[in-house]
């Protein structure tokens, strides 16, 4: 429980700003409380993950980030699980994809790892999307997936934390990392944050940890595309936090290159996607998006040769 004495700042107002640049969260106005949510988790950052964050407290930092009541933050985080049941409920009512996931676990083995950027950490995303049909399926397979994911994470700091993964003695480790690598940032300085130099030693890197210090299987799984023209249009005037398709596409090529069978997700995409496949800002899947992405990833992965 938290201590009634602990100084904590009060939750921002969560009306809009005046300022159209932004929250101040740094957040784009078209992200409100619920989108926010679903990427905003304080307990999985390291030093927090390290010794434990109070889950009461962590819902205090969460809300205090998102601009909104402790209340309201465990309100959206009881919606989104809702959501997430019916969308798993969804998928498993799809011709063959019950049939697929069932194969995972002989694949995965019984302990698998997820890391990853907001990508991943989305509460409605294709990690826990995963971890809710394997709990649906029939015959409830004994598999616990744990999402380390962090949003704005790099390929770097996911090394950094990686004695956070070995601590539970994964059998598999999933990790979709990358598009924060091509995060340029700086209005004026324009700095890439990982080149695709270290991009591509950085996936070697964790791979080797992986079977090393895990003694698990390692499966990259390449970030999906983004959209130029959506992040521009929502992107504001100077913004000191961009992206481009070129960057991605050099990231892209260092994954590929780090891991030969790697997921590819953008060529299983292929020219398939459509409109709702982002939210606005053209980085971030939709539900929709994230849906489309675990089909491809459980397909994908229902096609490894079994573990051991």
């Amino acid at each position: 429980m938290i201590e009634e004495n602990i100084d904590l700042p009060a939750p921002r107002d969560p009306a809009p700003p005046a300022d159209p640049g932004g929250t101040g969260n740094g957040a784009p106005l078209w992200l409100d409380d619920a989108a926010a949510a679903r990427y905003t988790h304080h307990s999985r950052l390291p030093l927090h993950a390290m010794v434990g964050l109070d889950p009461e407290l962590a819902d205090v930092l969460d809300a205090h980030f998102i601009g909104c009541t402790p209340d309201r933050l465990r309100e959206i985080r009881q919606q989104h699980a809702e959501t997430l049941a019916r969308t798993a409920d969804a998928l498993l009512a799809e011709p063959g994809f019950a049939a697929r996931l069932a194969r995972v676990p002989a694949v995965t083995g019984p302990r698998v790892v997820v890391l990853g950027d907001s990508i991943t950490a989305d509460s409605l995303g294709w990690a826990d999307l995963l971890a809710a049909g394997l709990r649906r399926l029939p015959g409830s397979p004994s598999v616990t997936v744990t999402n380390l994911s962090v949003s704005g994470s790099t390929s770097a700091e996911t090394i950094a934390m990686f004695d956070l993964v070995v601590r539970r003695r994964p059998t598999c480790v999933l990790a979709m990392i990358g598009t924060n690598d091509g995060r340029r940032q700086g209005a004026a300085a324009d700095v890439r944050t990982v080149s695709p130099t270290e991009t591509e030693r950085n996936l070697r890197a964790l791979r080797t940890l992986t079977e090393a210090d895990a003694g698990s299987r390692f499966v990259a799984i390449a970030p999906p595309p983004m959209d130029q023209d959506r992040f521009d249009a929502t992107a504001p005037d100077g913004a000191t936090v961009r992206f481009t398709v070129d960057d991605l596409d050099a990231t892209l090529t260092a994954v590929r290159a780090a891991a030969p069978d790697v997921v590819d997700v953008p060529a299983l995409l292929g020219s398939t996607i459509t409109d709702d496949f982002w939210v606005p800002d053209g980085v971030h899947p939709s539900l929709t998006g994230q849906t489309v992405l675990v089909r491809h990833i459980v397909d994908a992965l229902s096609r490894l040769a079994p573990a051991g």
